[in-house]
């Protein structure tokens, strides 16, 4: 299995709780859902987030909760099609309310690469950290795109009148305040289409809200089990020896070249009012951007590097793997009635 840093495991934890809504975030001006099966690879930047290439690369199947998420949204075709459905459902709403709405065509993936689909050394070994480190400041996949779904309702909506647009988006998106939480009744045609979409899975809010906030706090459980967190205190010792003192958790590594990355972006951009942005001074800014982060990539890899070897030596990657199978194990069996009646619909729903 492959070893995300924490920070990407947080956010890997969110993204599959959110995906017990919708397997895509296929509302036009909602809310995503993330893939629940992991990262992508670097794009080069920052703003994504990044895989770290993991000591001890296993060949164990996926843990539990992994696989079930891996079997559930691995199939692109039933992905477009749940979107295709939500999008048809968003459309019979919005005419029921008097309006025109145009089904937004959503890729299964999110987006497009246009970059290469292979690399020349297998991610997750320390070949990948020599070449590319964590793939922050570095191009594995070589230079990738993440292509928008255009909204066909666009240009209409722009030539209504600022009444008519209050009351498309009313309809649309609902009346609900923020401050008092999510609630599907009050959140126009996109909440009821989500709200089918969840029935239909065997759920209802209130279930998923509470497994959303039990996985989290599962994933946490992982993180804080004494036996991760030992590990943690050896890897900190062997990078202290290499160099790197101050780090403490196995994330802390992949962070530094995080925030180093982030804050070159944001210098870059400190001074620039976003309103005046023209396209031109946009790419100028971003090759500007791309100049600082290469004199950062020999730090990035020369730290993925030691990094990748002390993993390596304290079996870290192993080590989680375990843990991670045990509690996904436990989080599974606890919610076996969940599991099944969301499985049974993905199921009959193929047929």
């Amino acid at each position: 299995m492959t070893h995300f840093s924490i920070r990407s495991r947080a956010a890997g934890a969110a993204a599959a709780g959110a995906v017990l809504v919708l397997t895509l975030g296929a509302c036009t001006g909602g809310s995503s859902a993330a893939s629940a099966t992991g990262a992508t690879g670097g794009t080069g930047g920052t703003g994504g987030t990044a895989v770290t290439p993991s000591a001890e690369p296993s060949k164990a199947a996926l843990a539990p909760l992994d696989a079930f998420y891996a079997t559930m949204f691995s199939d692109k075709d039933a992905v477009s099609a749940k979107a295709a459905q939500l999008e048809e459902s968003i459309a019979a709403c919005m005419a029921d309310k008097g309006f025109e709405y145009k089904p937004v065509v959503h890729s299964a993936g999110g987006g497009t690469a246009a970059g290469k689909n292979t690399l020349d050394v297998q991610f997750g070994t320390k070949e990948f950290a020599e070449q590319y480190g964590y793939g922050e400041t570095t191009s594995p996949y070589g230079d990738t795109a993440q292509e928008e779904p255009v909204d066909p309702n666009e240009a209409s909506v722009n030539a209504m009148s600022e009444a008519e647009q209050k009351a498309y988006r009313a309809a649309l998106h609902g009346t609900g305040n923020p401050k008092e939480g999510y609630h599907w009744e009050t959140a126009g045609c996109q909440g009821a289409a989500q709200h089918e979409a969840l029935a239909a899975t065997g759920l209802d809010e209130d279930q998923h809200a509470a497994l959303q906030s039990e996985e989290t706090a599962m994933s946490k459980s992982i993180d804080s089990d004494p036996r991760v967190s030992d590990v943690n205190v050896t890897w900190a010792a062997c990078m202290a020896d290499a160099g790197y003192a101050d780090l403490a958790v196995v994330s802390d590594a992949e962070g530094s070249i995080i925030d180093q990355a982030s804050a070159i972006k944001q210098d870059v951009y400190s001074d620039v009012d976003e309103s005046t942005l023209t396209p031109e001074k946009s790419a100028e800014l971003e090759a500007a951007v791309k100049v600082q982060l290469a004199t950062l990539t020999p730090v990035e890899i020369k730290t993925a590097v030691a990094d990748f070897t002390c993993r390596d030596a304290v079996k870290y990657t192993q080590t989680y793997q375990d843990v991670t199978v045990e509690y996904q194990q436990k989080f599974m069996d606890d919610h076996k009635a969940e599991f099944d009646a969301w499985m049974d619909s993905y199921l009959s729903a193929k047929k």
